[in-house]
């Protein structure tokens, strides 16, 4: 048996991408090297043959641990990739390597939402304060006669980006402005302009949108995607 680990190397080296390698490929590398070590166990250990056979056992080492390294950055770096929204499809043709992309992508896209959540939590609850005004304006929309007094409410997102909202015999959350009251957040519409990877909004929920979509998303994201010109907000008038 005889597996050319230098060539392999090289392959990795000259590719971002994972080199198709046989399912059963580091047994057999553990198979090949055992049987270098039994061919030299049986000759005189200063002869020249011994001491190639040594040379080789020392490179294929050497050669076998940085292939697994090499392979192993690039399983992180998509898994990395995998968490920030990227499409693209990994196919793993040994198994373990597999089992290694799928626990680096969740202890990343977990760890990632553990500190988004602190972080936006602690912005919502002074952003709730900052609102407090604007949403009891919202809330004292009340029936008059069985019927909605028509209100316009702006709600301002940046450089003079906003969404009026006209009411007419219906309440407010009929067009499509949500307001979750357990958790503070509050929902406004928006237009994308283009694709935007999947991405983590301050209610936790994973969003992923494409150009021209129409969505309801968590005010704070609406904001940042407005100010970076790849979503506006719609007009609603009933």
């Amino acid at each position: 048996m005889n597996i050319d680990l230098s060539k392999i190397i090289r392959q990795e080296r000259s590719s971002e991408k994972l080199q198709k390698l046989e399912g059963d490929f580091y047994k057999k590398v553990g198979e090949y090297l055992k049987s270098l070590e039994e061919e030299k166990a049986k000759l005189d250990p200063y002869s020249t043959k011994a001491l190639i056979i040594e040379d080789k056992l020392r490179t294929d080492r050497l050669n076998i641990k940085n292939i697994i390294d090499r392979r192993l950055r690039k399983i992180i770096d998509k898994a990395s990739l995998k968490a920030s929204g990227h499409q693209g499809y990994i196919e793993f043709s040994i198994k373990e390597e597999e089992e290694i992309y799928t626990q680096v992508l969740e202890s990343i896209t977990q760890g990632k939402k553990k500190i988004l959540s602190g972080i936006f939590n602690n912005y919502n609850n002074n952003y709730k304060e900052s609102r407090k005004e604007e949403l009891k304006e919202v809330d004292k929309n009340k029936e008059v006669d069985g019927k909605v007094e028509n209100t316009e409410v702006k709600s301002e997102i940046s450089n003079d980006i906003a969404i009026n909202i006209t009411t007419d015999n219906r309440d407010i959350k009929d067009n499509k402005i949500r307001h979750d009251s357990e958790n503070h957040i509050e929902y406004l519409i928006v237009r994308v302009l283009k694709d935007i990877p999947t991405f983590l909004g301050v209610d936790g929920r994973d969003y992923t949108l494409f150009k021209e979509d129409v969505v309801a998303i968590p005010y704070i994201n609406a904001k940042v995607l407005c100010k970076r010109k790849v979503a506006l907000p719609i007009k609603i008038k009933v």
